[in-house]
């Protein structure tokens, strides 16, 4: 894989964290405990993180 697919996927992975973990909350599935929205937190940083450092997205 290239740089740009690697970068795409280890983005598609944080933001499938962060929304697992929330359509969890919302579902009732698991409890917003301050742990699991670290986690959240934690993984959209990463995911900005990947932004900011990857090139531009055609």
């Amino acid at each position: 894989m290239g740089q740009q697919s690697d970068a795409r996927h280890e983005l598609g992975n944080q933001i499938g964290i962060a929304l697992a973990n929330i359509e969890g909350m919302i579902d009732g599935l698991v409890s917003p405990t301050a742990s699991r929205l670290e986690a959240v937190a934690d993984a959209l940083r990463e995911a900005r993180r990947l932004l900011q450092a990857s090139e531009p997205i055609p």
